[in-house]
Parts: structure tokens; C-alpha cells; sequence
């Protein structure tokens, strides 16, 4: 509205919700593992080459991501001070996510409740009312926009893209969620669209070359959807392991050095808490994506890169720190 319809005003959001993220991602680690792993983790996630593309284009990964580290944020506050208030505004925070991505929002719920879980510092009956109080406010966050769309009339509405019905509840369990494990063959909805709400199906010539390019691979077809078969290692092949991969080594470091920083104890600290977001983050989403058999594109992997990097940053400020404290081990 305020910058009219051009290159300008489509990618300048993304570039900003990238910035944010960055900044986000340095508040993050600081706070339990000082400023110099706060600023490489920052850099680590800056040059990603994955989030380096998305943040450059109209790809809502970049929106993604920044409400997922808001409500990272709102998760550490809670599982460090017991704070329901917290929980629930992280909880309508992934809400809000799944409006924008849907599904993918959700595959960090499991860490998310795991880490309230272990570290606030209240009774179980608390931390599990707690819970599910906070499940009802994602339920009613994340279903509003569908809700609303799918009671439209059709006529009022436009097409919902890649689905049968014209209805978003359809696109998420459908091709946004099953489909994203099993290939489905859908053939009266256009398969392979990621822009989700607006899309007709193509006809004549359009509809011949879609079909065309499903039969026939093509270098440019390949360069948008993933072709590597599931399996564990399936992100450690070819491009996959390019976009984000190159930061494991630094990760896992990060990992094992930061846990023995301090002792194990409950309820956890807030070191390990943050560990514990960090390293579920990333295990969910490699699980997920090594499993997807459906539709799956390069760019999904920009969802890791913020765990990667903050791991990343902690692992090479405390390698540096083991260099100079340790002796001839570090």
C-alpha cells in the first residue's frame, strides 16, 4: 500500500524480517553464552547460503523464521521464570507462523514443549495445565485464518491453489501436510505450487508443459524440487548438504562443549535450556525433511539454518576459549 506493487516493495519485507532474524538469533545466544558467540552465530545465520536466497526473494521463509524466533524467545522467558503468560504468547506466536507456512510451523512443538517441560521452575500439575492452555491458544490462533477463509462463500473467495475443494483446510492436511510425506497424485489440481491462495489451474499449452516437465526431468525442473530419495542421509547429499550442512561440524561442537559448561541438574539451566532448543530445533526439522517423500524444495532448509548457526557460534566461541584456557586438548 505504501510503496505501490514493484521489486522494491515485494523483497524489501524479506530483507528486513532477515535483519530481524539475525538480531534475534545474537539476543538469543548472548544471553547465556556471551557476546562473541552471539555475534558469530549472527554471521553464521547471515551467510547461510539458503538464507541468504530466501532473503532475497518473495519466498515467506524469512517471515517464517522471524515469528519462530519470537517465539523462541517467548519460550526461554517462560522456561526460565515459570511464566505462563510467556508460554501463551509463544504458543499464538506459532500460530501465527502456521498462517504463515502452515504445517512447517509445528515441527518445532515437540521441543518447544519439552523445554518448558524440563526447565520451568514449577510444579508438574502447573507445567501441564500450563501446556495445555497453551495448546488451546495455538488451536484457536492458528485455525482463525482458515476458519474464516473456508466459511466465505466460494463466489467470494478467490481459489485456493493445489486443491480440489477451494478450502485451506484441505491444502494444509492435503498437499501441505500428507503430501509432504507421500506423493500424491492429484490430477485435477495443479501439482507442485507453492504460492498456495490465488492460482487456477493451467489449461492447453500450460497444462501439456507442466505434464511434460513431470515426465521428462529437466535441469531447471531439478533446481526446484529435491530429487534425492529419503533416507538419514539424505541431507548430506549433493546440494542439500551445501545450503546448510557446511555448519554441523561447528554445531556439534557447540553441543558438547556448552552442555559440560555447566552440571546437570533440574530443573535444567538456563545454558542447557537454550541447548535444548537449539539442538531440537535442527534434529526435528532433519528428521521431517530426511523423511518428506512428497513435494520438497531447496529453500525449506532455510527452517534449520537459525538453530545451525546459533550452535555453530557457540561451538566456535568455545572451541576458541578451550584453545587459550585448556592446554595442548583444547
Amino acid at each position: 500500500k505504501l510503496l505501490g506493487f514493484d521489486g522494491l516493495s515485494v523483497l524489501v519485507p524479506q530483507v528486513l524480517e532477515g535483519l530481524a532474524a539475525a538480531w534475534i538469533v545474537y539476543h538469543l545466544v548472548q544471553r547465556r553464552f556471551g557476546p562473541p558467540a552471539g555475534l558469530l552465530a549472527a554471521l553464521f545465520l547471515a551467510v547461510t547460503p539458503v538464507s541468504v536466497a530466501v532473503d532475497r526473494s518473495s519466498i515467506t521463509e524469512s517471515c517464517l523464521l522471524l515469528v519462530l524466533l519470537l517465539a523462541a524467545w517467548a519460550l526461554t522467558r517462560a522456561a526460565e521464570t515459570g511464566s505462563r503468560r510467556c508460554l501463551l504468547l509463544a504458543m499464538a506466536l506459532i500460530g501465527v507462523a502456521f498462517n504463515v507456512k502452515m504445517l512447517a510451523a509445528f515441527v518445532v512443538l515437540p521441543t518447544f514443549a519439552l523445554v518448558y517441560l524440563l526447565g520451568a521452575p514449577v510444579g508438574l500439575r502447573r507445567r501441564l495445565l500450563d501446556l495445555t492452555l497453551g495448546g488451546l491458544v495455538l488451536s484457536l490462533v492458528s485455525l482463525s485464518w482458515v476458519a474464516v477463509y473456508d466459511l466465505t462463500p466460494a463466489d467470494k473467495r478467490p481459489y485456493a491453489g493445489t486443491t480440489d475443494n477451494n478450502s485451506v483446510l484441505e491444502l494444509t492436511l492435503g498437499p501441505y501436510g500428507i503430501g509432504r510425506f507421500i506423493k500424491q497424485t492429484r490430477p485435477s489440481a495443479r501439482v507442485g505450487s507453492e504460492s498456495g491462495v490465488g492460482q487456477a489451474e493451467p489449461t492447453g499449452a500450460a497444462a501439456d508443459a507442466g505434464r511434460g516437465a513431470e515426465l521428462r526431468p529437466r535441469t531447471g525442473w531439478t533446481r526446484v524440487f529435491v530429487r534425492t530419495p529419503v533416507g538419514p542421509l539424505r541431507l548430506f547429499d549433493g546440494q542439500l548438504a551445501g545450503q546448510v550442512a557446511w555448519l554441523f561440524p561447528l554445531a556439534l561442537a557447540g553441543l558438547a562443549l556448552g552442555a559440560i559448561r555447566e552440571p546437570l541438574r533440574r530443573p535444567l539451566a538456563p545454558a542447557h535450556l537454550s541447548l535444548l532448543l537449539w539442538a531440537g530445533w535442527v534434529c526435528t526439522y532433519a528428521a521431517v525433511y530426511s523423511a518428506a517423500g512428497g513435494v520438497f524444495h531447496f529453500y525449506y532448509l532455510a527452517t534449520m539454518a537459525p538453530s545451525l548457526a546459533a550452535l555453530a557460534g557457540i561451538g566456535a566461541a568455545s572451541l576458541w576459549r578451550w584453545s587459550v584456557e585448556r592446554g595442548w586438548h583444547g
